[in-house]
């Protein structure tokens, strides 16, 4: 089994996500190339195993909720009280940095 597959069949029974197979996989293979150049890498170590898995939901769940809301209030009106809350796009890259702790450990310098 491909170690792609191996992940697809990690989040299905890590999360519970009932998405197609394909799906999953297009998702897996996306954060495949996003760990591999960040850390200009060939292979995925066993080491980023789980890391790979976490990226890849992460990804997964960007592409449905594009959309979060980060706490800070963007407007308030008092008649009939609304609050409006400021709302962040996250991008790949932006994620990214978040495992980066993690793949700077396996990250090779390019020539």
């Amino acid at each position: 089994i491909m170690m792609a597959e191996r992940v697809v069949e990690e989040i299905k029974s890590m999360y519970g996500v009932e998405a197609a197979e394909e799906l999953l996989l297009r998702f897996v293979k996306k954060a495949e190339t996003l760990i591999k150049n960040y850390c200009a890498i060939n292979n995925i170590p066993e080491a980023l195993y789980y890391t790979w898995v976490d990226l890849s939901v992460d990804l997964y769940n960007l592409s449905f909720n594009k959309t979060e809301i980060d706490g800070k209030v963007a407007s308030i009106s008092e008649g009939n009280t609304s609050i409006t809350f400021a709302v962040s796009k996250e991008s790949e890259q932006t994620m990214l940095a978040a495992y980066s702790e993690t793949l700077n450990k396996f990250r090779r310098f390019r020539w």
